[in-house]
Protein backbone atom coordinates (compact mmCIF):
# COMPACT_ATOMS: atom_id res chain seq x y z
CA UNK A 1 0.00 0.00 0.00
CA UNK A 2 0.47 3.70 -0.17
CA UNK A 3 2.12 5.48 -3.56
CA UNK A 4 4.51 4.37 -6.05
CA UNK A 5 5.86 5.56 -9.29
CA UNK A 6 5.56 3.52 -12.19
CA UNK A 7 7.62 3.81 -15.23
CA UNK A 8 7.06 1.48 -18.31
CA UNK A 9 9.31 1.81 -21.11
CA UNK A 10 9.13 0.03 -24.65
CA UNK A 11 11.96 0.75 -27.18
CA UNK A 12 10.56 2.90 -29.80
CA UNK A 13 8.02 4.12 -27.46
CA UNK A 14 7.77 7.04 -25.61
CA UNK A 15 8.12 6.82 -21.51
CA UNK A 16 4.92 6.63 -19.76
CA UNK A 17 5.36 7.49 -15.95
CA UNK A 18 2.22 7.80 -13.31
CA UNK A 19 1.89 7.68 -9.82
CA UNK A 20 -0.51 5.44 -8.38
CA UNK A 21 -1.64 5.11 -5.02
CA UNK A 22 -2.55 1.45 -3.79
CA UNK A 23 -4.81 1.44 -0.40
CA UNK A 24 -4.80 -1.95 1.86
CA UNK A 25 -6.57 -4.44 0.41
CA UNK A 26 -7.30 -3.13 -3.03
CA UNK A 27 -6.13 -3.82 -6.19
CA UNK A 28 -5.14 -0.86 -8.60
CA UNK A 29 -5.60 -1.45 -12.46
CA UNK A 30 -3.10 0.45 -15.00
CA UNK A 31 -4.23 0.47 -18.11
CA UNK A 32 -1.22 2.34 -20.26
CA UNK A 33 -1.17 2.87 -24.12
CA UNK A 34 2.51 3.77 -24.97
CA UNK A 35 2.47 6.79 -27.74
CA UNK A 36 5.39 5.76 -30.69
CA UNK A 37 8.42 7.59 -31.10
CA UNK A 38 8.68 6.41 -34.75
CA UNK A 39 7.90 6.53 -38.37
CA UNK A 40 8.57 3.78 -41.11
CA UNK A 41 10.87 5.50 -43.68
CA UNK A 42 10.98 3.87 -47.18
CA UNK A 43 13.93 4.66 -49.43
CA UNK A 44 14.03 3.27 -52.67
CA UNK A 45 16.92 3.39 -55.28
CA UNK A 46 18.57 1.44 -58.00
CA UNK A 47 19.13 -2.59 -57.72
CA UNK A 48 22.42 -3.07 -56.18
CA UNK A 49 23.03 0.51 -54.72
CA UNK A 50 24.47 0.40 -50.89
CA UNK A 51 22.15 2.74 -48.89
CA UNK A 52 23.47 4.29 -45.36
CA UNK A 53 21.78 6.04 -42.86
CA UNK A 54 24.11 7.89 -40.90
CA UNK A 55 27.14 5.99 -41.81
CA UNK A 56 25.51 2.33 -41.24
CA UNK A 57 25.09 0.16 -44.07
CA UNK A 58 20.75 -0.14 -44.29
CA UNK A 59 20.24 -2.08 -46.78
CA UNK A 60 20.51 -2.37 -51.01
CA UNK A 61 18.47 -0.93 -53.64
CA UNK A 62 16.04 -0.83 -50.90
CA UNK A 63 15.64 0.30 -46.86
CA UNK A 64 11.92 -0.39 -45.29
CA UNK A 65 12.03 0.54 -41.63
CA UNK A 66 11.28 2.33 -38.39
CA UNK A 67 13.59 5.54 -37.55
CA UNK A 68 13.20 6.98 -34.46
CA UNK A 69 12.10 10.70 -34.37
CA UNK A 70 15.23 12.88 -35.38
CA UNK A 71 17.07 14.67 -38.46
CA UNK A 72 19.37 11.57 -40.50
CA UNK A 73 21.25 11.65 -43.22
CA UNK A 74 21.08 8.83 -45.78
CA UNK A 75 23.69 8.22 -48.71
CA UNK A 76 23.56 5.78 -51.65
CA UNK A 77 26.24 4.06 -53.41
CA UNK A 78 26.88 2.74 -56.41
CA UNK A 79 29.80 1.75 -58.74
CA UNK A 80 29.51 4.09 -61.85
CA UNK A 81 27.26 6.29 -60.30
CA UNK A 82 27.93 9.78 -57.88
CA UNK A 83 27.40 9.64 -54.59
CA UNK A 84 24.48 10.74 -53.60
CA UNK A 85 23.14 12.16 -50.31
CA UNK A 86 19.99 13.05 -48.61
CA UNK A 87 19.33 14.46 -45.29
CA UNK A 88 15.27 13.61 -44.14
CA UNK A 89 13.24 14.58 -40.73
CA UNK A 90 11.59 11.88 -39.47
CA UNK A 91 8.85 12.74 -37.42
CA UNK A 92 7.00 10.12 -35.40
CA UNK A 93 3.55 8.53 -36.53
CA UNK A 94 4.38 10.13 -40.23
CA UNK A 95 5.69 7.53 -42.59
CA UNK A 96 7.73 8.78 -45.39
CA UNK A 97 9.35 6.90 -49.29
CA UNK A 98 12.28 8.91 -50.22
CA UNK A 99 13.13 7.82 -53.71
CA UNK A 100 16.86 8.24 -55.02
CA UNK A 101 17.72 8.58 -58.33
CA UNK A 102 21.17 7.81 -58.54
CA UNK A 103 23.47 9.71 -61.99
CA UNK A 104 25.51 7.87 -64.00
CA UNK A 105 29.50 8.70 -63.97
CA UNK A 106 30.20 9.44 -67.89
CA UNK A 107 32.89 10.91 -69.93
CA UNK A 108 33.49 11.26 -73.85
CA UNK A 109 35.53 8.64 -75.68
CA UNK A 110 37.32 9.61 -78.88
CA UNK A 111 38.05 6.78 -81.06
CA UNK A 112 40.24 6.94 -84.06
CA UNK A 113 40.50 4.07 -86.02
CA UNK A 114 43.53 2.99 -89.04
CA UNK A 115 41.74 1.09 -90.95
CA UNK A 116 38.46 3.33 -91.08
CA UNK A 117 35.78 1.41 -90.77
CA UNK A 118 36.72 -0.74 -87.61
CA UNK A 119 34.03 -1.76 -85.62
CA UNK A 120 33.80 -0.53 -81.93
CA UNK A 121 33.48 -2.17 -79.39
CA UNK A 122 33.15 -1.35 -75.53
CA UNK A 123 32.77 -3.78 -72.72
CA UNK A 124 31.50 -5.79 -75.19
CA UNK A 125 28.69 -3.50 -76.80
CA UNK A 126 28.88 -2.94 -79.94
CA UNK A 127 29.24 0.58 -80.80
CA UNK A 128 29.51 -0.04 -84.75
CA UNK A 129 31.73 0.88 -87.33
CA UNK A 130 33.49 4.45 -87.98
CA UNK A 131 32.16 5.55 -91.04
CA UNK A 132 34.36 9.01 -91.48
CA UNK A 133 37.46 10.05 -92.36
CA UNK A 134 40.21 8.46 -89.28
CA UNK A 135 41.24 12.20 -88.77
CA UNK A 136 37.62 12.91 -87.29
CA UNK A 137 37.19 11.28 -83.96
CA UNK A 138 33.91 9.45 -83.39
CA UNK A 139 32.57 11.16 -79.94
CA UNK A 140 30.54 8.65 -77.87
CA UNK A 141 29.39 9.32 -74.66
CA UNK A 142 30.58 6.40 -72.16
CA UNK A 143 28.41 6.09 -68.79
CA UNK A 144 27.95 2.92 -66.56
CA UNK A 145 26.37 1.50 -68.09
CA UNK A 146 27.61 2.08 -70.95
CA UNK A 147 25.05 4.19 -73.41
CA UNK A 148 25.60 5.98 -76.31
CA UNK A 149 24.55 9.06 -77.17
Amino acid sequence: SGKHVVNVVAPDYALQRHTVEIKDGDTTHLDLVLEATFAQVTINTLPGAKISINGVEKGIGQFVGNLNEGVYDVEVLLDGYRKATRQIVVKSKQDQTLNVRLRPICGSLDVITTPMRANVLINGKNYGLLRRNEKIPRRTKYCSPCTKR
